[in-house]
């Protein structure tokens, strides 16, 4: 009879390990990933299930900060002295990680080996100094790279700001390498790093309309020789951009009488102008990173059929409309795109990719996978195709987003 409770305690351990292995339960839904402590503590958001989260925490830890409308999840890390990692079963789905503190910064771009990311930092958003800053894609303290600050190399190593009536082009450690004399306009920087290039307005050519941007010519500087050339082209418009061969120029606007709108590719050494599509109000224009086609937006087209998001080949041919909306850039690989879709019912933002061989689309990111949202289209892909980084349109923090292993 003495053993008897003996037994009874046995019976109740046994029902309780049968309970705690009962086939179908899932893990916590979202596990935080708290990184090693620096000047702005990071939060990273690994979705692991959809299950209940538990209401175990973790006493006097510190709480990270949940990117805009996630729920949050304390979890009871085994050690708590080490910080909580995601395991490997989670690695492969996506996470986000908060670099800035909120309202800080603007600008976000990758630096060239995907390791960390570039913003601009204005004076006292992190310290007196305004300028330049990366921090590394995954967290940690911000570092102060440059106080220049204007349009830069696709691989961040020169910039070219204005200064007073003239633009300086310069290493980010200051030192000039060349003086523009285009007014202090804005510069453009190829790939190749070679030359820089301005639109100069057109003197003597009269402006057709007052609703209209004046007339320009795109002006050229080799950087070696210091030459400059115009090629004898004249266009309306407000956007110009390099191919990545460092030769063409892609122009957005009309002709220099304000006919004939549309994407014009202008040969830097030959001076040839070539309408490649005519239609006005069309925005966004990319180039592919291998330079062979284009991306761009109709709006407000007489035929309603026109409007959306179309492709081109560089020379002209092959345009064809994609079955997607909403924001886009290029996958490293010129292959496929990466695209927000247009607003919807849905309160956050959502990733998908869009296969141009076949017009496959596969979503990346699902609404609240982590959730995001993303200000004024101000977003960029990894180098290595693997991450977007942005800017948050709740709490105006930059935040990396990692959707690949």
């Amino acid at each position: 009879m003495r053993r008897r409770p003996a037994r009874l305690a046995a019976l109740l351990l046994v029902a309780l390990l049968l309970t705690a292995c009962v086939p179908g339960r899932e893990a916590v839904t979202p596990r935080l990933v708290t990184p090693p402590p620096g000047g702005v503590r990071p939060t990273i958001i690994v979705l692991t299930s959809t299950a209940a989260p538990a209401t175990t925490g973790l006493p006097g830890a510190p709480t990270p900060t949940l990117p805009p409308g996630a729920t949050r999840a304390p979890t009871s890390p085994p050690n708590p002295s080490a910080p909580t990692r995601a395991s490997t079963a989670t690695n492969t789905l996506p996470r986000a990680t908060k670099l800035t503190r909120d309202g800080c910064c603007a600008l976000p771009r990758w630096l060239p080996d995907s390791a960390g990311i570039a913003f601009y930092g204005a004076a006292g958003q992190i310290d007196p100094r305004a300028g330049l800053w990366r921090v590394p894609q995954g967290g940690g303290t911000p570092q102060f790279l440059s106080p220049l600050y204007g349009t830069f190399s696709p691989d961040l190593g020169l910039v070219a700001y204005p200064d007073g009536g003239v633009t300086r082009l310069a290493r980010l450690d200051g030192v000039v390498l060349a003086t523009l004399p285009n007014g202090g306009r804005r510069a453009y920087l190829p790939a190749t790093s070679d030359r820089v290039a301005w639109m100069a307005p057109a003197n003597g050519v009269p402006v057709v309309s007052t609703s209209l941007d004046p007339p320009f010519q795109i002006t050229i500087m080799q950087l070696d020789t210091g030459a400059i050339s115009t090629p004898p082209a004249i266009f309306i418009g407000e956007t110009i951009q390099w191919f990545p061969d460092g030769r063409r120029i892609l122009v957005n606007g009309r002709d220099s009488r304000a006919e004939h709108p549309g994407l014009w590719v202008l040969d830097t050494v030959s001076g040839a102008a070539t309408l490649i599509v005519e239609s006005p109000w069309l925005e966004s224009p990319l180039i592919s990173p291998d330079g062979q086609r284009i991306v761009y937006t109709a709006t407000l087209q007489r035929d309603a059929a026109a409007n959306g998001v179309w492709i081109v080949n560089a020379d002209g041919g092959g345009r064809q409309r994609l079955a997607l909306t909403g924001g886009y850039r290029w996958l490293p690989d010129s292959g496929a795109l990466l695209h927000i879709p247009a607003p919807t019912d849905r309160p956050n933002d959502e990733l998908w990719r869009y296969n141009l061989a076949d017009g496959a689309r596969t979503p990346l990111v699902g609404a609240g996978q982590p959730p995001f949202t993303i200000a004024q289209n101000e977003w960029e892909v990894a180098p290595d195709g693997k991450a977007i980084v942005y800017r948050s349109a709740t709490d105006g923090a930059i935040w990396s987003l990692r959707f690949a292993p």
